[in-house]
């Protein structure tokens, strides 16, 4: 079973999962994604550091994420310190462009973006 805190419901928004985003946990992951974004935020940041690992379905419902901000000028940020999540989301398209972030200060405090 994973946890699926939502750390903060500002702009941006927070999301902490923990555990296994497999199977069932996938299904949570996209939802809660889905819905964070129809409540309106644009800028969502989801922190990868208590997942113990991540399945295929988790990167598409990341994907799919970063897809519809992109229509609303909106951004996802993808945080997971140094270790196997960091070298999944390394080898998924088009994720192994993205910046990820080693911790949610680092995700929020770049300099020239939005979030």
């Amino acid at each position: 079973m994973i946890e699926m805190p939502v750390v903060s419901t500002g702009n941006p928004a927070v999301l902490a999962p923990a555990g296994q985003l497999e199977d069932v946990s996938v299904l949570r992951f996209r939802q809660e994604l889905e819905r964070t974004i129809d409540a309106g935020h644009t800028q969502v940041v989801v922190d990868l550091g208590g997942v113990s690992s991540l399945s295929e379905e988790a990167v598409a419902a990341l994907v799919s994420a970063w897809q519809r901000l992109q229509t609303c000028q909106g951004q996802l940020r993808v945080v997971a310190p140094a270790g196997p999540i960091v070298g999944q989301l390394r080898t998924a398209a088009p994720i192994r462009s993205w910046p990820v972030y080693p911790d949610v200060a680092a995700a929020l405090a770049e300099p020239g973006h939005a979030v």
